[in-house]
């Protein structure tokens, strides 16, 4: 993803949405509560961040949570290349984009030939 975006890896901040270890969502103690917290937490440390783009790994969880905070509109769901798996693409009101990418342990899309066109039209990179 980097390398496609022309990022060096210290240019970029990466942090888990919740800081909490569990083999999937559905499997995370006290969700609810883990949820609370990382609201919270994002919501204090997302102000103080500069950034030109957050990238997330998950639509349903963190994408619409993060798009929520940072008061943005989904602006397109593309096919990534595995079937009927979607990528999202979120607009800022101040342009920035946020984008909600399908868990990469699942689907590996960087580095494969089905999945570049739609994460360059996705990232909007030639």
């Amino acid at each position: 993803m980097l390398a496609m975006l022309g990022l060096a890896d210290e240019h970029v901040f990466s942090a888990h949405y919740v800081p909490f270890r569990s083999p999937s969502w559905a499997e995370l103690a006290s969700r609810e509560a883990a949820e609370r917290f990382a609201e919270g937490l994002w919501r204090w440390l997302l102000p103080r961040v500069e950034f030109e783009t957050v990238v997330c790994i998950g639509e349903d969880r963190p994408g619409k949570p993060l798009a929520a905070l940072l008061n943005a509109h989904l602006e397109t769901s593309l096919p990534v290349g595995w079937g009927d798996i979607t990528a999202d693409r979120y607009r800022l009101p101040d342009g920035r984009a946020l984008i909600a990418l399908p868990h990469l342990s699942r689907f590996a899309l960087f580095g494969r030939a089905a999945s570049e066109a739609p994460l360059r039209r996705l990232f909007e990179v030639s």
